[in-house]
This record gives C-alpha cells, sequence and structure tokens, in this order.
C-alpha cells in the first residue's frame, strides 16, 4: 500500500496508529494529518528513534495497513 493511501484516509488508521505507538495520544496522532515526516518526528521524540529505526518501524506498520 502507498503511503499517500493512508494519509488520504488517516482517520481510518488512527486506532491502528494508537495500538502500535501507545506513547502518542489520538490527539498528536490525529495532528499528523497522515504526514509520515510528522508522524516520524512525534516518534522519534516519543520513542528515542533514530531517523532509520522510525522509517523501519512505519515501513512495517505500513505493510500491515494493506488489508484495510
Amino acid at each position: 500500500m502507498e503511503w499517500l493511501q493512508i494519509q488520504d484516509g488517516w482517520a481510518k488508521y488512527l486506532a491502528s496508529a494508537k495500538a502500535q505507538w501507545g506513547k502518542l495520544s489520538e490527539e498528536q496522532l490525529a495532528a499528523t494529518r497522515g504526514r509520515r515526516d510528522i508522524l516520524c518526528a512525534r516518534l522519534r521524540d516519543a520513542y528515542g528513534l533514530t531517523a532509520e529505526q522510525c522509517d523501519f518501524q512505519v515501513s512495517e506498520w505500513q505493510s500491515r495497513q494493506g488489508s484495510r
């Protein structure tokens, strides 16, 4: 699944993102508006991830969203 599909339908993916990254509030996730760069910035801050770690986690999560 392409990220643009996730971004365009972000409201559908909020619960899944919240389940994956529980340190982020629903408000923080909603405020990203599905923008991958903003999501990664919030994940780096909340979890102390490197850019590479964040990219890996988001890519893994993205690959599991294809059935939605």
